[in-house]
């Protein structure tokens, strides 16, 4: 009966090794699924402000450039060809359309990038919790192991001791069988003597 227990306590710890090995295993690839996650998210993050920086750059570059040239063509222009002048303006109201357009771009970018990063901080806090309950089953599964330990250790106290009673059975046992013997043989003193008795009192 012992080994049966041993064994039986062998495949539990075997089982529990096997929880933590795949609960440790799991919490490395959400681990390493949200660190991957992460980085791309930086990454894009990252050539993203890049590249609203160059287009800022690059606008403001052509804005001036554009405007400056537009304004030295005008005003060479102005006493020379006042239709010319009203095509002039009109192009230049169409570049700034495509400033508005492009201005508008760069928020729609930045409100993006503003999901991006709430996206970030949820994951982050998922991840947190996550890490919190599987350090709360990991305790309580120590806390289970340490329980059933004890438990085995009761049965084997309460093992030894019907050992010992077994024992002292097996003891009380023989005592009853020579006890048993010297009644018989009391019986069998005590029955002659009886008749004898008999005989005398008749």
């Amino acid at each position: 009966m012992q080994d049966q227990c041993d064994q039986q306590l062998k495949r539990f710890e075997a089982q529990l090794t096997d929880v933590y090995l795949e609960h440790d295993k799991l919490l490395e690839k959400m681990h390493s699924d949200f660190t991957a996650e992460r980085e791309q998210l930086d990454e894009d993050k990252r050539r993203l402000s890049e590249k609203i920086e160059k287009m800022l750059k690059k606008h403001m570059e052509d804005r001036v450039k554009v405007e400056n040239q537009k304004w030295d063509e005008i005003e060479a222009l102005k006493e020379k060809n006042k239709e010319e002048l009203a095509e002039k303006i009109d192009k230049g109201m169409q570049e700034k359309a495509s400033l508005t357009l492009i201005i508008n771009d760069f928020r729609e970018r930045n409100n993006r990038k503003i999901q991006f990063q709430n996206t970030i901080d949820e994951l982050d806090k998922n991840l947190k919790e996550q890490m919190e309950t599987a350090a709360t089953k990991k305790a309580q599964l120590k806390s289970q192991f340490k329980e059933l330990h004890e438990r085995d250790h009761t049965i084997d106290d309460k093992n030894v001791k019907i050992s010992d009673l077994y024992k002292r059975t097996q003891e009380l046992e023989k005592f009853k069988f020579v006890l048993d013997y010297k009644i018989k043989e009391l019986k069998r003193e005590i029955g002659p003597r009886e008749t004898a008795i008999q005989e005398l009192n008749e």
